[in-house]
């Protein structure tokens, strides 16, 4: 029991450290650069599977882009038209890369790798500098903000820096449900990932997401991507094993769709948590290399930590609540018995709710003065903002059942990816 209690400490300690340094740690205030003449040419790879409705305006957005842009779009064995949709769009920047059944549809790692390999026979033609050719990663959804390009040049002018990340922003945002995300992945996450560019620890996301082939190499000539439900955190972690250094770019966005079915939100969480499971063969490599600092561990071992937290929290959620309705079913008969009010029991409920709500509010409230900071994202009222605080609670509780799915897939060794469906 003692040993629960100096772990439960522990892992206490370090939230509480979070928070402080989401609430401590510096603006980042926009530096002025000069980014001509631009050295790096970037290749974009989207890997597809059945994105017919999105895909036309994601390769037209990186079209569109300022900078030397080439796109490879990965298709999947799609059994709908996306590839005659990509077909249409007249550029000598595209490239198309089709996979086959039954090789394809195995992995979004699959896919990119089979692009990587051949891009580094291209390369090895064309004689490119490795550390200057950039690729790429943008879900089939995925749409770059204008200055993204140009804010990731800025980073890999530092020649210490190997990947980069976009900050997310959801779209379709006008339902509850995507605004949701919206606030948690624009200013939650954006928060979080701004603090572990102080820590060294910043991990790469699925979309948006921009790494030197140079990196990649130092990976493997064959294979950099693994085979994890979370590809781009096993990614990132092998990236600190080589000592490679990943930053966040809070001012470039990559906007995506937010998805409007709970059910599908529950299965999309429950593979990233799966995948987050996966990854736990390298903890003991991270903890043990020298070439990652104190806070980067700690960092890496408390979101290592989360699936664990999660399923703990929401097996004492179910009996705290029993525990709670037993409590106040006593105090309402007592009140009502000794004073016929019920003055103790409205004052403590609303302790509860405000305790409950507070935390939610406040990234929503913050979430409003972010989304104002950004001339190109649509702007949201503050009413809408108070509304996804008041319902960010209940947005936190409907994600319980995608741990305990995690955890029932990967003991029953069912790892097949699960394709969320575009709107």
């Amino acid at each position: 029991m003692k040993l629960i209690d100096v772990f439960a400490t522990i892992l206490f300690g370090i939230y509480v450290f979070y928070v402080f340094l989401l609430i401590t740690s510096p603006k980042i205030t926009k530096k002025e650069k000069s980014v001509y003449p631009d050295p790096f040419q970037y290749i974009v790879f989207i890997p597809c599977l059945n994105e017919m409705k999105v895909i036309d305006k994601t390769v037209r957005s990186v079209l569109n882009s300022a900078g030397n842009v080439h796109v490879v779009v990965i298709d999947d064995a799609s059994d709908d038209d996306t590839l005659e949709i990509v077909r249409k769009i007249n550029s000598k920047k595209i490239h198309i890369i089709e996979r086959k059944l039954p090789n394809a549809q195995i992995g979004k790692g699959e896919a990119l790798n089979e692009a990587f390999k051949k891009l580094v026979r291209v390369t090895r033609m064309l004689k490119v500098a490795d550390s200057e050719l950039i690729v790429t990663v943008l879900d089939g959804d995925g749409e770059f903000s204008k200055n993204a390009l140009k804010e990731a040049t800025i980073a890999f002018q530092d020649s210490s820096v190997s990947a980069t990340q976009c900050r997310v922003k959801i779209r379709n945002n006008k339902r509850l449900l995507p605004l949701l995300q919206d606030v948690e992945f624009f200013t939650m996450v954006a928060d979080i990932q701004n603090v572990r560019n102080y820590t060294n620890s910043v991990g790469l996301g699925g979309n948006g997401q921009f790494i030197r082939l140079s990196a990649l190499k130092k990976l493997s000539m064959e294979a950099p991507w693994g085979n994890s439900l979370l590809e781009d955190y096993e990614m990132t972690l092998r990236l600190f094993l080589k000592a490679e250094k990943i930053k966040f770019l809070p001012r470039s966005i990559v906007a995506q769709e937010g998805l409007t079915s709970v059910k599908q939100l529950i299965m999309q969480r429950s593979r990233w948590v799966q995948g987050n499971i996966e990854c736990l063969k390298y903890l003991r490599n991270i903890l043990k290399s020298p070439k990652i600092g104190l806070a980067g561990k700690v960092d890496i071992f408390y979101f290592f930590s989360q699936p664990f937290l999660n399923l703990l929290g929401g097996i004492l959620l179910f009996f705290s609540w029993i525990i709670l309705s037993v409590f106040l079913y006593h105090l309402i008969h007592v009140e009502i018995l000794y004073t016929g009010k019920l003055e103790h029991t409205l004052a403590f409920v609303l302790i509860l709710i405000l305790i409950s709500i507070v935390p939610g509010m406040f990234f929503a409230i913050k979430y409003y003065w972010n989304v104002r900071a950004f001339k190109e994202v649509k702007s949201v009222s503050i009413l809408r903002c108070v509304e996804a605080g008041l319902f960010m609670p209940l947005y936190n509780i409907i994600m319980i059942p995608s741990v305990v799915i995690a955890f029932k897939r990967y003991l029953s060794k069912e790892n097949g990816w699960i394709k969320t469906e575009r709107v």
